[in-house]
């Protein structure tokens, strides 16, 4: 008792069947703090009023052998939605607790608020995908993107070209008004380049001073007049 009160995890017993499936039972102080409920409040909820529609759905063959005891515990990280709070993310444990006759009495389900590290995981992500300045993607996306389109086009037979455009006197700013105002000036051109590209064009930050454009499909017409243009959006 002790434990379940005073654990920084939040833990519920959940009852798993008839009408009441899913109803919290009992609760703590900390999946209190996580919902942004009392715990009289809770009691008359159930565990779904708080997860994703999609990943209720997800979850529903695992809970519903849960219910059955076919297996004794599950684990899954969800989307989850307190009282007032923006969908963060939750992982929970559920245990089977039987009875004497061996029969599934109730589940014991730890919740841990994950939303921060998710948030961590995500940026990660996306930095191993994409230029820190620009927000472009690298040379090591924007290779495997090349890749994949020159697999494309020669399996279907269809065209595609490749731009790379090289910055002039980018050294010459930085030296004379320092590597900030080049960042500055790095930013506004791959913002201009970007604007100025379909949705299907893929567009990449090779190196310091470098771009590069694949097009999908592009004629050499096609390519070279919008070679022209992007210069011309750069200077």
């Amino acid at each position: 008792r002790r434990a379940f009160e005073n654990s920084a995890t939040g833990m519920a017993l959940v009852a798993i069947a008839g009408d009441d499936s899913g109803r919290f039972l009992e609760v703590n102080q900390a999946l209190c703090e996580i919902a942004g409920y009392e715990p009289a409040e809770l009691c008359r909820m159930r565990f779904s009023d708080f997860i994703h529609p999609d990943d209720i759905e997800r979850l529903g063959a695992d809970v519903r052998a849960l219910a059955r005891g076919e297996i004794a515990t599950h684990q899954a990280e969800v989307r989850f939605k307190g009282r007032g709070a923006s969908p963060g993310w939750a992982a929970f444990s559920a245990s089977l607790v039987r009875d004497a006759a061996g029969e599934p009495v109730h589940a014991v389900v730890h919740v841990q608020d994950v939303t921060e590290r998710k948030r961590f995981e995500g940026q990660l992500k996306h930095l191993a995908d994409h230029d820190a300045l620009t927000g472009l993607f690298n040379r090591r996306r924007f290779t495997a993107e090349l890749e994949r389109e020159v697999l494309a086009a020669n399996r279907y037979g269809r065209g595609g070209a490749v731009l790379v455009l090289d910055i002039d006197h980018l050294k010459l700013v930085n030296d004379s008004l320092g590597h900030a105002e080049g960042d500055k000036l790095i930013v506004r051109i791959a913002r201009a380049l970007k604007e100025r590209l379909g949705a299907t064009d893929i567009i990449g930050r090779l190196g310091g001073d470098e771009f590069g454009v694949i097009l999908p499909w592009a004629s050499r017409e096609h390519a070279l007049s919008l070679a022209e243009e992007l210069s011309s959006v750069v200077r």
